[in-house]
């Protein structure tokens, strides 16, 4: 029988890469282990031993979570908003020493108008009370596709 090795020298430098890790991005475990140069069954013998190590696991995921829902929402709402982006064109020549030289540049602002669904979806889930998006399908014919209507405010329901 083969004996195990013992698992990875648990110390605080190494448990602040893994929460930097976890709290950046959605990495695997495996991708964590290896930046931190422990193996992965060292990774789940410190959570089953060690219940600190567990706890600190669980709030750097719950930090990442709320990171990207909050970058969702800035998201959701430019969308809804509408928003400008910067474009820049370049018109490159070849000049007589054979470098290439810029002949013309220009900056263009660009503006990306709101998006229609980001917004249904934005009242529907923000304002439920005042707007409510109902799916319907007709059971007389099951090959029929659901219909989704928007109902405004006033009543007055609009076909999507």
């Amino acid at each position: 029988m083969r004996k195990r090795k013992p698992y990875g020298k648990y110390n605080k430098e190494t448990v602040k890469k893994i929460v930097e890790l976890l709290e950046s991005d959605n990495y695997t475990i495996s991708e964590i282990c290896k930046a931190v140069g422990i193996g992965e069954a060292t990774y789940y013998e410190w959570i089953k031993k060690k219940p600190e190590f567990l706890e600190i696991i669980k709030k750097a995921r719950n930090n990442f979570d709320l990171a990207i829902v909050k970058d969702a929402e800035r998201s959701l709402v430019k969308m809804v908003n509408g928003y400008e982006v910067q474009e820049k064109r370049v018109t490159m020549i070849t000049g007589r020493d054979k470098k290439p030289k810029i002949k013309e540049q220009i900056n263009i602002t660009k503006h990306i108008a709101p998006n229609v669904a980001a917004t249904i979806f934005l009242l529907t889930n923000r304002a439920s009370e005042r707007w409510r998006n109902n799916n319907f399908s007709d059971n007389r014919n099951e090959s029929e596709i659901d219909t989704s209507v928007f109902v405004l405010p006033n009543g007055k329901e609009i076909e999507l």
